[in-house]
């Protein structure tokens, strides 16, 4: 139970990380759906490429990140999806191996 806690609060605080856009762009839509960007400035709150990559590879780890990449039109992580899940699959089964093996189960 906490583990599932601390991976929903871990989630909350990354996705905050992720959906922070490098540059903040104005755009207009017309009446054609065509989308015309008029101008783009720098985003104060973007934490830099190297924070978004570490942010980016654990929230992977994470059973939501790759439910997230899977909806969404980028591409650039999806042979990353099954290496991430094994690894997450790996990390909790040895957690709960570890944790179990110390109690006597009745």
């Amino acid at each position: 139970m906490l583990l599932f806690v601390a991976m929903f609060i871990l989630q909350g605080s990354l996705s905050y990380i992720l959906s922070t856009a490098e540059p903040i762009r104005h755009t207009y839509t017309d009446e054609y759906g065509n989308e015309t960007v008029i101008s783009e400035e720098e985003n104060p709150n973007y934490p830099g490429d190297t924070i978004y990559s570490i942010a980016k590879t654990f929230y992977l780890l994470l059973p939501q990140g790759p439910a997230y990449e899977l909806q969404s039109e980028d591409a650039e992580f999806l042979y990353q999806i099954p290496v991430y899940s094994v690894i997450c699959t790996a990390l909790v089964t040895s957690l709960g191996l570890y944790l179990f093996s110390r109690r006597e189960l009745k």
